[in-house]
């Protein structure tokens, strides 16, 4: 299952909860390849503005599993992210991760499922940690939904 991750939205989310988040983009990108390893799926994470490595508006890099793009300077991530959820073939496939009501409503309204900061964040930082190990084999939203499609249309 792809995630696509607000990326400011969350490492804002950081500094205004006791969220346990990193709070700079690398270090974010960082933990998002580790749990994205754990769970064998893919990330995409969009900034605002435009990136630290002066890549062109709309460039995108990538960290292991997570691949990162940057709005650019006068367009705001959120466009973005809604233009890549029209885009997408199966909008349902995607889980987007935000906390931005008025990014809900546009990805909802896409086809996108929608998981909250809080939520995304209790599951990223418990990746890793022998504590949590059973709770990281427990499905996240959309997961379930995920396979039954996989195995309906027969693959």
């Amino acid at each position: 299952m792809p995630y696509l991750v607000d990326g400011n939205n969350l490492c804002g989310a950081a500094r205004d909860m006791s969220l346990g988040l990193p709070r700079d983009e690398a270090d974010m990108v960082r933990l998002l390849d580790r749990f994205a390893q754990a769970r064998q799926s893919e990330i995409l994470v969009v900034f605002d503005g435009p990136s630290g490595s002066g890549r062109a508006t709309g460039q995108a890099g990538r960290v292991g599993r997570v691949k990162v793009r940057y709005a650019g300077s006068g367009r705001q991530a959120d466009d973005l992210i809604v233009e890549m959820i029209s885009g997408w073939n199966n909008p349902a496939e995607i889980t987007l991760v935000t906390s931005d009501n008025e990014l809900r409503r546009r990805a909802r309204s896409a086809g996108a499922r929608i998981m909250g900061c809080t939520a995304f964040a209790a599951k990223l930082t418990s990746t890793g940690t022998s504590s949590d190990a059973a709770e990281d084999h427990k499905p996240l939203v959309g997961d379930i939904d995920e396979w039954e499609e996989y195995f309906r249309r027969g693959r």
